[in-house]
């Protein structure tokens, strides 16, 4: 009996047992298939490479390294040790260094501001010996544990903490850091700068000795756009040509993101959904460039309008972000060719989690308080600071294996209908290679408000029968599109068809579509009002818009420059703000002439151009080229296909977001004591570079150029003032724009050339204008006008597309679209 019972207890034990190892197998199971069913697990190590920094300020690293656990953040600015109070003990600098490390926070170390300064105010320290001693003393404490080092925050020339200092004193300052620093600690990151602008006109300047650092600052705050990508892979190219290491320390954006005051309404939110795109554009620009990029979102809290420390969506977005992509690296680009979107492809490195992911989001048009004046494709540009929602929709990607997450964390279950908001991004997290999530997302079915840009051009002469709107289409989505575009010309016009159909133009093509004119009538103002219906093969509801285009063309005439305007009257002029403004262009074997006349009640102007540059240091920021208050006259020309300064041409993104359309800008200005000056803003072999009196002089040279009111050998310029008018003229050597001039004398009687061509006013009754907006040939890119700070952003005019046609003769005859010269 007693044995039974110890039989029967065995085999009640090894039912149980096998009972428990059966619930323990489907427990691990279950945890496995639950732990899958989710966003990845944070990882809270260190990650040196990694992107995700924040700025907390002088916060204690005890406070810091808590809040930087739960959000994910792995890189801060600074230690909480002030250099100027430090008294050389090495313990209290590695001490706050290793509490961070505990927290797998690494810090980019900030050796200054030292004093006294060379001047009353924050600048160049008084005794340059001192400091550099001090900062070797510091990097000597503590280049074991965390090798980067800022030089200097804001070195702006004459602003805020550069009072009294030069371009060539910064640069000579972070020269002898480097010889003296690298000589025992080789290994450091040197980090100098503090904008691409000032990288470009300063840190880098042409023909000056430079290239001492390991990598480069910028304070990108900006909406995530294409100009920012721009921004970012421009500060790295920069690095990896000029500096002496290549830039093997990359990018570090120690303040970037946008702000609260930034939104005109839903503020915070706005915030929230900009981080992981912002962050997003900045990993690409790395990708690309083969460096690191850290960024630092600027501000935890202290700074008002810029902190996330009481903003739930944007700590839910930061959280979200850190747990699906920290510990991966990027694959691939999806859409390289497609403006209305950005897909990013990413693969396990050190993460737990092997999954492979992704993140789309669909780009937002920021046209700032201005709005869009076109409103084209029935989408929201509300004036007053709200991003578009023209690329707007939805995306299907029904396959098995793929979760989808919003930027918040939330899980979005229905996979044939993922909601893409402006600029919000959506995370994929798949069981799969991460090379077949590209393939998927390649083929994945998006619905937009617009799949098709559509843009048109300028009258390429004066209203004639024959003539062409013209009107360039633009897919701008990942898969083929056909369709049809109508057409309702101006009033009293009659087109020989109003619609004509396009089939299956691929991801980024661009096709110019065109509708002869039969009969017309023409005003005096040179506007004519259009617009257009596009229906898109399987879209249910057309797009549709409205244009005003005008004739914008160059004929062949000599001017007498002289302030009369009278040799003009045969040729017909552009117009901005209501006619305000008005603007000719013309030509001869010698010269490119032009003529403003600007409604203007109180000239402002700028001073004589004084090469010490005294008046504009006092009255600028980083490399901006003069006061938008101030008035002048903008002339800014892209007729090259290869301009040794464009850095970034052939690059993949080079049409979607890089392109750098200005060669030659020009600015005329009516100065204080009625002189009339020409300046150069840019040429090739300036390298865009802005004018710093202490820079080398470039080839061809900045600024005042050889053009009087009785001539020169670059030009001739005239200002008169009539009423509340300011009347320009102006003739500009060919010989200053030689690639021009060569296309110019290669025409044959009745030929046109197509470059584009844009103007600018500053100040004016109807305040600052420019021709890319004001024509709808709009577009955000790379470099436009100045100034450049994003000057390639939607709210400083874009890209310079704006087609503008030389003929040679009256412009009276039609062009041959087989041999008319494009750009």
């Amino acid at each position: 009996m007693k044995k039974q019972k110890t039989i029967a207890l065995k085999v009640c034990l090894r039912y149980l047992g096998q009972s428990l190892l059966v619930g323990f197998l489907c427990l691990l199971l279950s945890l496995k298939s639950y732990s899958y069913a989710q966003l990845p697990p944070r990882y809270t190590g260190l990650a040196p490479n990694s992107p995700f920094g924040l700025e907390f300020g002088y916060s204690d690293p005890k406070i810091v390294g808590p809040v930087s656990q739960e959000l994910g953040v792995k890189w801060v600015r600074g230690i909480q040790v002030e250099f100027d109070r430090w008294n050389g003990d090495p313990k209290i600098l590695r001490d706050r260094i290793n509490t961070l490390k505990g927290y797998g926070v690494s810090t980019l170390q900030t050796p200054f501001y030292p004093s006294p300064w060379k001047e009353d105010k924050l600048g160049p320290p008084k005794n340059m010996d001192a400091y550099i001693q001090k900062f070797y003393d510091w990097v000597a404490a503590t280049h074991d544990l965390m090798p980067n080092y800022e030089h200097w925050n804001e070195p702006w020339v004459d602003e805020w903490a550069w009072n009294g200092g030069t371009a060539e004193e910064y640069r000579d300052m972070i020269k002898r850091i480097w010889k003296k620093v690298k000589t025992d600690f080789p290994n450091v990151n040197l980090i100098g700068g503090g904008s691409v602008a000032y990288s470009r006109d300063i840190m880098y300047g042409k023909g000056n000795d430079i290239g001492y650092v390991d990598g480069s600052i910028n304070h990108a705050y900006a909406f995530p756009s294409p100009s920012a990508f721009h921004g970012t892979l421009m500060q790295l190219k920069l690095d990896q040509k000029f500096s002496k290491t290549q830039g093997k320390a990359g990018a570090w954006q120690t303040e970037f993101g946008t702000y609260t005051e930034m939104f005109s309404s839903d503020k915070d939110i706005w915030v929230a959904r900009t981080i992981p795109s912002s962050y997003l554009l900045h990993m690409l620009a790395g990708h690309y460039a083969q460096r690191p990029v850290r960024a630092f979102w600027f501000n935890w809290s202290g700074h008002g309008m810029h902190d996330i420390k009481d903003n739930n969506a944007a700590k839910d977005a930061y959280k979200t972000m850190t747990r699906v992509l920290e510990g991966t690296k990027i694959v691939d680009d999806v859409f390289p060719n497609s403006k209305s979107m950005w897909g990013i492809v990413f693969e396990n490195d050190y993460s737990a989690d092997k999954r492979a992911r992704a993140a789309v989001f669909v780009n937002a048009p920021f046209y700032g308080d201005i709005g869009n004046p076109w409103n084209p494709n029935g989408g929201s540009q509300a004036k007053g600071n709200l991003p578009s929602d023209e690329y707007s929709g939805i995306m299907s990607i029904n396959e098995p294996g793929i979760q989808a997450y919003d930027y918040r964390g939330n899980r979005i279950n229905n996979l044939n209908n993922i909601p893409l908001n402006p600029v919000e991004v959506v995370y994929i997290v798949a069981d799969m290679p991460a090379s077949k999530l590209k393939q998927i997302l390649q083929n994945a079915n998006f619905k937009l408000k617009t799949e098709v840009k559509v843009t048109a051009l300028s009258l390429s002469g004066p209203v004639t029968k024959g003539r062409t709107i013209d009107i360039k289409l633009e897919n701008v989505v990942n898969q083929p599109r056909s369709g049809k575009l109508t057409i309702t010309p101006p009033n009293g016009w009659n087109l020989a068809t109003n619609s004509i159909g396009f089939e299956n133009l691929q991801p980024g093509e661009q096709k110019i579509i065109s509708f002869p004119i039969n009969s017309f009538s023409t005003n005096s103002n040179n506007n004519y009002n259009i617009s257009y219906s596009l229906s898109i093969n399987g879209k249910s509801s057309p797009q549709t818009g409205s244009w005003k285009i005008q004739s914008a063309y160059a004929p062949k005439k000599t001017i007498n420059v002289d302030g009369n305007l009278n040799d003009w009257s045969d040729v017909i002029a552009t117009t901005m703000g209501d006619g305000a403004y008005k603007f000719k262009v013309a030509w001869d074997a010698n010269n490119l002439y032009f003529a403003g006349e600007v409604a203007d009640d109180n000239h402002a102007p700028f001073p004589p151009f004084n090469p010490s540059f005294e008046w504009f240091r006092k009255n600028r920021v980083d490399g901006a080229k003069g006061d938008d208050n101030r008035d002048g006259l903008f002339l800014n020309i892209d007729c090259m296909k290869n301009n040794p300064d464009d850095l970034l041409k052939g690059h993949s993104h080079y049409e979607k977001a890089l392109a750098a359309d200005v060669d030659y800008e020009f600015f005329a200005t009516y100065s204080t004591g009625n002189n009339s000056e020409l300046w150069r803003y840019r040429a090739p072999g300036t390298n865009h570079q802005g004018y710093y009196p202490t820079n080398a002089t470039l080839n061809p040279p900045l600024m005042k150029m050889n053009a009087t009111p009785s001539g020169g050998a670059e030009g001739k310029i005239q200002f008169t003032r009539a009423g509340n008018q300011t009347i320009y003229e102006g003739a500009i050597s060919l010989s200053a724009i030689p690639e021009l001039k060569s296309q110019l004398n290669s025409l044959k009687s009745g030929d046109y050339y197509f470059p584009n061509l844009a103007w600018r006013v500053n100040g004016g009754n109807k305040g600052k204008k420019f021709w890319t907006i004001e024509s709808g040939q709009w577009e955000e890119g790379g470099y436009g006008f100045v100034p450049q700070w994003l000057s390639g952003g939607l709210e400083n005019g874009g890209r310079v597309i704006s087609r503008w046609a030389f003929v040679n003769g009256d412009g009276k005859t039609l062009p041959d679209t087989a041999t008319g010269l494009q750009k």
